[in-house]
């Protein structure tokens, strides 16, 4: 291994675990949010770093009905773009309201 690689290795090891850290912690958002019960000690983490596909999968399913509306690409939220989301602070998000 050369000496010459190990700055690289650091920073991907670096943004790894950030990744890392914001799915969990966005994971744990979305459980409070929904009051969707949890362990937050040791279960959540250790899924969400061995099982992120299943973990973003699941995130996905939670927050959009796929049934009424279909998912669209590069949108703001992820929906149509005639589309109003209520968002929790009671603002309303739409392409010609941004709040």
């Amino acid at each position: 291994l050369a000496y010459s690689c190990i700055p690289l290795l650091v920073a991907d090891l670096v943004l790894i675990c950030y990744y890392h850290f914001l799915v969990i912690r966005t994971r744990r958002e979305m459980q409070l949010k929904y009051h969707i019960p949890s362990n937050p000690c040791v279960a959540d983490p250790c899924v969400s770093i061995f099982c992120t596909p299943c973990v973003l999968s699941q995130m996905g399913r939670h927050t959009a009905d796929y049934d009424t509306y279909i998912g669209r690409c590069c949108t703001q939220n992820g929906l149509p773009p005639q589309i109003d989301v209520e968002l929790s602070d009671n603002h309303t998000y739409s392409p010609t309201n941004q709040v």
